[in-house]
């Protein structure tokens, strides 16, 4: 759990640390791209490695929207429109009972399959989550010390002379 949680911090980190910007649907996302994983799994028979590049593309595609959204929004308003995200995919989590569950959750999703040994206890999944949250991290680091690092800093310093400086 601790590298899982380190994964949802450095995103948020990268959102809120570098940039200063205010978003209040990072638990959604993550939510969405759990669920997407799972319910490939549950109700489809697909691969969690396959469906987690699934979940990773499907997010990556929503966010790239609510990015496009939230980007014309200025101040407060760009946490409230991610809060307003952040609602409207709770009530669907809930609200799709036959799909996800409902507030009940998915049961019965396959472990992770690395090599032929099932993933499914924590100190089995422990080195997978160490290998994924390491390479994170370095990707992280060399963003930050990147051009477009440094431009995502720049924004949290001043987003108009940021933007006066074509960042």
């Amino acid at each position: 759990f601790f590298f899982l949680n380190l994964l949802l911090i450095a995103g948020l980190n990268l959102v809120m640390g570098w940039t200063g910007q205010t978003s209040l649907a990072h638990a959604s996302f993550y939510g969405l791209g759990a669920y997407a994983s799972g319910v490939l799994n549950v109700r489809y028979g697909i691969s969690p490695w396959i469906g987690t590049v699934a979940a990773i593309v499907l997010v990556a595609a929503v966010a790239a929207f609510v990015g496009a959204a939230a980007l014309r929004l200025r101040g407060p308003y760009v946490a409230m429109g991610t809060l307003g995200f952040s609602g409207i995919i709770t009530v669907m989590f809930v609200e799709l009972e036959p799909i996800t569950g409902g507030p009940n959750g998915l049961s019965a999703i396959e472990p992770y399959t690395f090599f032929g040994t099932d993933l499914d206890n924590a100190m089995r999944f422990y080195w997978l989550a160490w290998l994924v949250a390491g390479m994170v991290m370095w990707c992280l680091l060399n963003l930050y010390e990147s051009a477009q690092g440094r431009a995502l800093r720049a924004i949290e310093g001043s987003e108009i002379g940021a933007n006066t400086l074509g960042v």
